[in-house]
């Protein structure tokens, strides 16, 4: 389980001058330094330049980081894939065993890397003062550069890091025998979206009868524009897993962490002006993007969430800011959004869901599958409670307000009462005084 620890060591000019702020986290037994970013194009947005320092023998290392498109803006290390050669080959990042988890930036280093950035405290360059060696921004710049750090792909692909036992090794069997993982359909039966769904769900029930939930956390939110076209905004959740026998082969198991992202996707609208010239909002992508984050406020709404990590919870942060240990999981551990184009989604994917050029929405294959059921109806009744509360709300409201109304009402009705009665009364004595002072002569 990792160990966090922030420092902010600053030093203070002029109050008009910015604020130099030296940023560090300390998560395990390493130092980790934000250095400076670039901005890069839509798809990419921005890379971040990371320097880890071990605390044990204070060696240093530098790598990159990008936000993933199709992850929703979670952070991946950013390495050219090994055996890319020539820019004539259509680019690739480096990904690992598993296509999601292999480059995975540890949590708690994405989550202190869009504080600083939301707070403007790691500094802007351009891509003309980036060192030759920086690959990953020379590659996505199109400057030729091939300076491989081998040492980084070592701790990539690194087999210890994997971690392989039941019921999770159902899933590796199927992509090896299938060739069916996140990323990758090529089996023609699994392209059928009942039966992709069918296998899931036969593993969620496996996943399920193996492991209780302790608890569920909420650890982080993310903000994303995805593909020019989604906003979205999310909440990172970690669950705690227990298995209900302890797996005495593999005891490494019997306590995991599932980490998931749960969105709020609302389409990106464009304004422009009617025929009256008045300004109006519309979307200009597919109607499936509609489609997809409509019901944003009401009651009983689909919720997005998806698993995107399994690790052991002893798993830490290596140098190069990804985890020691994860559980591979096949098409299980995915995202929310795939390449709409056949082998990587299903044909009832791609021509329902597909919300933009590239891509396609598959958040369905997660809706009842085991423990992500679990924390959607948790949500979905916080939602409605909520919900409810509100209209309650309104309803007492209005209810007071009648109450205030209507007795408001009655005061004034009452005050008028009291002052015709009290001029009554008056008019009465003064009459009945005139009355006594003539019988008595006194006029």
């Amino acid at each position: 389980m990792s160990k966090r620890k922030t420092l902010l060591s600053s030093s203070k000019s002029s109050s008009s001058e910015r604020r130099i702020i030296d940023p560090h986290i300390i998560i395990d037994n390493y130092k980790f330094t934000a250095v400076r970013y670039v901005s890069l194009d839509v798809r990419y947005q921005l890379v971040v330049n990371i320097r880890s320092e071990s605390l044990i023998d204070g060696v240093e290392e530098n790598f990159w980081i990008y936000k993933s498109n199709s992850e929703l803006g979670l952070w991946r290390l950013c390495i050219i894939r090994r055996n890319f050669r020539s820019f004539s080959e259509e680019f690739s990042f480096e990904k690992g065993e598993d296509y999601v988890q292999t480059t995975l930036i540890h949590i708690d280093l994405q989550l202190y890397v869009n504080k600083l950035l939301k707070n403007g405290l790691i500094p802007e360059v351009i891509l003309s003062e980036i060192e030759k060696d920086d690959q990953c921004v020379c590659f996505i710049s199109s400057d030729r550069c091939f300076e491989f750090n081998d040492k980084i792909y070592d701790v990539i692909n690194d087999k210890n890091r994997i971690i392989k036992g039941e019921p999770f090794e159902t899933l590796i069997k199927v992509k090896q025998r299938n060739n069916v993982y996140c990323g990758n359909i090529t089996d023609y039966e699994y392209e059928d979206n009942e039966r992709l769904l069918k296998f899931l769900h036969t593993f969620s029930q496996e996943f399920g009868s193996d492991y209780n939930i302790v608890d569920i956390k909420q650890i982080g939110t993310t903000d994303f524009l995805f593909e020019d076209a989604i906003h979205t905004h999310g909440k990172i959740n970690r669950i705690h897993l227990r298995r209900k026998i302890n797996y005495m082969d593999k005891p490494i198991l019997n306590d995991i962490y599932l980490y998931t992202l749960t969105v709020i996707l609302t389409p990106k609208l464009q304004i422009h002006l009617d025929e009256d010239n008045n300004p109006k909002k519309h979307n200009i992508y597919s109607s499936n993007v509609v489609d997809i984050c409509k019901n944003k406020f009401i009651k009983n709404r689909t919720i997005h969430s998806f698993p995107f990590l399994l690790t052991p919870i002893t798993s830490e942060i290596n140098e190069y800011g990804i985890y020691t240990q994860y559980i591979p999981t096949g098409l299980y551990i995915c995202k929310l959004f795939d390449y709409a184009i056949p082998k990587q989604c299903t044909r009832l994917e791609i021509t329902n869901k597909k919300c933009c050029e590239r891509y396609a929405y598959i958040g369905k294959r997660y809706i009842n599958l085991f423990p992500i059921s679990y924390l959607n109806k948790m949500i979905r009744d916080k939602i409605n409670l909520r919900y409810d509360k509100r209209i309650k709300t309104k309803r007492s409201s209005r209810s007071k307000s009648i109450t205030s109304f209507i007795k408001k009402k009655l005061l004034k009705e009452h005050k008028k009462k009291r002052e015709h009665f009290k001029k009554e009364k008056n008019e009465k004595e003064r009459n009945d005084f005139i009355e006594k002072a003539l019988k008595m002569g006194l006029f």
